[in-house]
Formats: structure tokens, C-alpha cells, sequence
């Protein structure tokens, strides 16, 4: 700070940096850390003990719902806004795409999320939202149709923050979160959401084209490992080509080669392999059956040998911070001590 002729004033320490710094502040500082720690950890025990028991803790509701004046931690559908959820996942299902669902809801003069919250709680925070109301966008779609709040399911413990020193959200593994079954009524049934999430696991940038790519997400360079794009010609034929030499600007720098097949090339290509396997299997059936077997025994191998690797290295650095608080347990004992003397 005194590099940068900044003044350093604590009040309530009776510290200026013009008359000098106390040595004792950066005890005093210290200290302090060590109240905010624990207050922090104290609620972060109380929002686990919450999570674990169904309660909705972040105040945040889902679009489509609101809160149950009886019940603060249930929910109703809303009125005014549940049609536009089912609307939005009947034309996720039936294979819209998300900028066609995007338009919809422009075209309808449906209110965003934020907007609507602003609207109803008039919270200058979302005061922006109001500028472009019903200008939608992808993720808002995605984040819809992954919830599971939709087919009346409570989810806790999604996420948490680094640190209290840190806003960082960091978000937890499916695994790690609690859900809480027929919580409150539904707005889709289990068929639409299985569908909607089979949907989203192959999620891709939309084609231009109005072609629908079986192979989307499937196919990859041979030599360079990127994905292999869809393409149509003026001649109506489908082929695919390396993406990273598509998207390369240069291309006097040789980064990779086209990879050009055409759609119908690789089609007999596959349903050749089939058929070879297939063949394999008549001919030679129990050889088969062991291939495979041994195929998956070292798949799951390669697995544990992976998940033993992250766990040691988990376990170090836990051993390694427990070390690191003894001894600066240790250390404040000491400059208490001394203190006091």
C-alpha cells in the first residue's frame, strides 16, 4: 500500500498508516479470520442439515411455480406461467429446435424468468431484465427441461461456494445431491421428461440445414480426434468433414485434412461392419461371448484404477491440511501465550 500512497484507517483498532502500524494488528486480523471461519461453518452446517432433510434453502423457485403461502417449503404451480413450461417441453420432446422454442415464446410476448420476478416483486436487481422482456435464450431452455422440480421431485444440495472468502459457485456431481420424491404436484409427466433428458444428452449446435443428422455427436477425425461436421452441397448430398480443419483460418498451415465421406459411404460402411459382426457371432458365438467379457473386465479395470488414483490424491492433501491446522494451532497457542505473559 505504501507503493501506491494508500492510506490504511481502522477505527475501531485505532490504526492510521501515517503514524504508523501497530505489530498487534496483524494478530487482531488473524483472530478475526479465525470468528469469521467459524460463523461460516456453522451455517454451512445448517444448510447441509437442511439440504438433507427435503428443506428448500437458496429461496430460489423454479419458473412455472410459486410458494405455498401455508408452506414455505412447498410448492403450487402457477397460473399464470405453467402452460408456457409444458408448452416449452412438448416442443423440446417433438425435436424443435431451441431457436425455434426461442421464437415462440417471443413471438407470444411470454416473460423471461427475471423479468417476471422483477415484475411481480419490483426488485431493482432485476430492473435490466425489463429491457429485452421476452428475449429468451438457449441455456434458460436447457436449464428448464434438466430440472427435475418439473415432475414434482425436490432437489437439495446442488451446489456450494469455495469459501466464505470466495463467490464461486462450485456445482455437485448428480451422486452428491438429495432428492426428495412427490414433493409437490407435477407439470410434466415421467415419459415427456425421459425424453426431454435423452434429448439433452446429446446436445449439439443447431444445423443450419433442415437436415436431421442420425450421427450427430458420433463421428470423429481419425487423426486429430475433433468432430466430424454435417454438410450439404447444392446437389443435396450430405457428407461430413473434420471440424477442425473447417474452422481453421488458415489453412496454407496444414492442421489436419478434410476427411470428406459422403453420408451414403459411410452408411454401407456401417452396415458392412454389422453384418461382419454379426457373421462373427453365428460362426463363433461362445469366442464372442468371451471377447466381450474380457473387453468390459478391462474397461472396468482402467475405471478403478483411475478412481484409486483421485482418492490417494485426495486423501494427501487431506492429510497434508490437517498438518498445515495443527501446526498453525499450534502456532497461535503459542503467540497467546505469550501474550498474556
Amino acid at each position: 500500500m505504501q507503493e501506491k500512497n494508500v492510506r490504511f484507517i481502522a477505527i475501531s483498532d485505532n490504526e492510521d498508516s501515517e503514524k504508523g502500524i501497530s505489530d498487534m494488528l496483524m494478530f487482531r486480523s488473524l483472530f478475526n479470520e479465525f470468528y469469521a471461519k467459524d460463523c461460516s461453518k456453522k451455517q454451512r452446517a445448517i444448510k447441509q442439515n437442511q439440504a438433507k432433510n427435503g428443506v428448500r434453502s437458496n429461496g430460489s423457485i423454479p419458473y412455472g411455480y410459486i410458494v405455498d403461502p401455508q408452506n414455505r417449503n412447498h410448492l403450487l404451480p402457477d397460473p399464470e406461467t405453467k402452460d408456457n413450461v409444458k408448452k416449452i417441453f412438448e416442443m423440446y420432446v417433438l425435436g424443435e429446435r431451441v431457436s425455434n422454442i426461442i421464437q415462440y415464446l417471443f413471438n407470444n410476448q411470454v416473460l423471461k424468468p427475471l423479468a417476471l420476478r422483477f415484475q411481480r416483486n419490483k426488485n431493482p436487481g432485476f430492473e435490466k431484465h425489463m429491457e429485452e422482456p421476452y428475449t429468451w435464450n438457449g441455456e434458460m431452455i436447457y436449464d428448464m427441461v434438466s430440472k427435475q422440480e418439473y415432475i414434482g421431485n425436490t432437489v437439495t444440495n446442488k451446489s456450494h461456494r469455495l469459501s466464505y472468502k470466495c463467490k464461486k459457485k462450485v456445482r455437485h456431481n448428480a451422486e452428491d445431491m438429495y432428492v426428495f420424491y412427490g414433493t409437490h404436484e407435477p407439470l410434466v409427466d415421467e415419459k415427456t421428461f425421459k425424453l426431454a433428458q435423452k434429448r439433452l444428452s446429446s446436445r449439439h449446435r443447431s444445423c443450419k440445414s433442415d437436415i436431421i443428422d442420425m450421427y450427430s455427436n458420433l463421428i470423429f477425425c481419425g487423426d486429430c480426434g475433433s468432430k466430424m461436421y454435417c454438410q450439404k452441397n447444392t446437389k443435396e448430398t450430405i457428407a461430413y468433414t473434420c471440424g477442425k480443419y473447417r474452422n481453421s483460418r488458415n489453412r496454407l498451415v496444414e492442421i489436419c485434412s478434410t476427411h470428406f465421406i459422403r453420408q451414403v459411404i459411410l452408411n454401407e460402411l456401417i452396415l458392412e461392419d454389422i453384418n461382419s459382426v454379426l457373421k462373427s457371432v453365428q460362426n463363433n458365438r461362445q469366442q464372442f461371448i468371451e471377447n466381450a467379457l474380457k473387453s468390459a473386465e478391462n474397461r472396468q479395470l482402467s475405471v478403478s484404477a483411475s478412481e484409486k488414483k483421485a482418492y490417494d490424491k485426495a486423501k494427501k492433501r487431506k492429510s497434508d491440511f490437517l498438518n498445515w491446522t495443527k501446526s498453525l494451532k499450534s502456532f497461535t497457542r503459542t503467540i497467546v501465550f505469550k501474550d498474556t505473559n
